[in-house]
Order: structure tokens, then C-alpha cells, then sequence
């Protein structure tokens, strides 16, 4: 199974109701996801900017094909997805969170770029993402690993999937959480995530397209 199915299946995964959402008025993403159906996932872009009359836009990074696009299946990580499963199984009263630290702490070899296991929940971060993730990064025989959870509830509090594990396209882990910014650029000003809230003055959405007041020039988002 390539990395792209597996990610489509993630998105695809109930992950239940929780006390802590108000699911039942706003919707789980899996709930969204599985009215959208497989083959929206298969073909969704990387980066969705939506217009609207009063000139205002909104600019989102779809999780789905960009983890695709640096995540991957591979025989070495077919054999940690099976050891971290085994592993998993044998925990007591862990949360999928605590078996996904202790295992990448026993496995992790440290290197120069990430010396000890990091784990990231972008909901702490200013990103600009379809939906949250969750990941523990690590190195084991000099290549990189992340052990994943898409946010498919309601609440982030709640509503992970059960994690999956995929080898790196890139030896350097910070290579992803570069991959899950969006960028912007038209031919006077650039900017990243939490920065596009400052250009909002002066790009504008016209005509279903998202163009610079001072350069007149279309905006190009990645």
C-alpha cells in the first residue's frame, strides 16, 4: 500500500464521539471525510484558497496529498509498523500518545538533527492545515521516521486516529513540518502562515482570484 492510501484511509477513519466536541453541531472531519468520499482524497490538491464577494479569502494546506508527497512506505518501515503494533499491544492503560513516545525512545538513534525523539501537535502551531496532526519523529539506521495520527474528531482534545508509521522522503525531519506551511508570493511580497494575516490589506480577492492592490499582479500560493 502506497503512503498516499494509507493516508486516505486515516482520513477516512471514525474515531468516534467525544464528550469533549460539540461534533453534533460542527461535524467531525471524519464525518466530512467520508461524505467527501476516496476518490476526493485521491485527487484533492495541495493547497485550496476559497474567494468570497467582499474581497476577503482564506487559504488552506490539504494534509492528505502534501504528507503524501513526503512520506512513504518501505520495507524498513513495514517492519517498525509491525514491531510498534506488537509493541502497542502490550502496553496497559497507555494512550496511543505514550505508546508512540516510548517506542520511538526505544528505538531512536540520536543524530545531529533531531538528537532525541520530538513530538508535535500542529494545533500548537500557526498553520494553516485541513485538519491537525499528530507526530512523533525519531531516527533509527540513519533515516527518519514519524509515527502518525490525524485529527478526525471534533474537539483536538480528542478524536486522533490509531497511528501509522512512515519513513521520510528526506533524512532531515524539519523537511515536513516545512512541507505543512503554505506559502504565498506575488511580485512585491511574500509571506508564510501567520504572515498572510498581514497582507490581507493589501491582496484581495477579485474575481474569484486572489490578486496584490499595490502590484496588480495574481497571488501564487504553495
Amino acid at each position: 500500500m502506497s503512503s498516499l492510501s494509507e493516508l486516505v484511509e486515516m482520513a477516512l477513519e471514525d474515531t468516534g464521539k467525544s464528550l469533549l466536541d460539540s461534533g453534533d453541531f460542527y461535524g467531525r472531519h471524519w464525518e466530512r471525510n467520508r461524505k467527501l468520499g476516496r476518490r476526493f482524497f485521491l485527487n484533492q490538491p495541495r493547497v485550496t484558497v476559497r474567494t468570497f464577494e467582499d474581497g476577503d479569502w482564506e487559504v488552506v494546506k490539504n494534509v492528505v496529498p502534501v504528507l503524501a508527497s513526503v512520506l512513504r512506505v518501505t520495507g524498513l518501515s513495514k517492519k517498525l509498523s509491525t514491531e510498534f503494533r506488537k509493541f502497542a499491544e502490550r502496553q496497559d492503560n497507555l494512550t496511543w500518545l505514550d505508546c508512540m513516545e516510548k517506542f520511538a525512545a526505544a528505538k531512536h538513534e540520536p543524530s545531529h538533527d533531531l538528537p532525541k525523539p520530538i513530538t508535535v501537535n500542529t494545533a500548537n502551531e500557526e498553520l494553516n492545515l485541513s485538519q491537525e496532526l499528530q507526530f512523533t519523529a525519531f531516527y533509527y539506521r540513519n533515516r527518519a521516521f514519524v509515527l502518525l495520527q490525524l485529527h478526525n474528531g471534533c474537539d483536538v482534545r480528542g478524536g486522533y486516529t490509531v497511528p501509522r508509521l512512515f519513513e521520510l522522503n528526506s533524512d532531515y525531519w524539519a523537511d515536513l513540518f516545512a512541507e505543512l506551511e503554505v506559502w504565498a508570493q506575488c511580485e512585491c511580497a511574500s509571506g508564510s502562515d501567520a504572515e498572510l494575516w498581514d497582507l490581507k490589506d493589501q491582496w484581495v480577492a477579485q474575481n474569484g482570484r486572489v490578486v496584490c492592490k499595490k502590484c496588480g499582479q495574481p497571488v501564487e500560493f504553495w
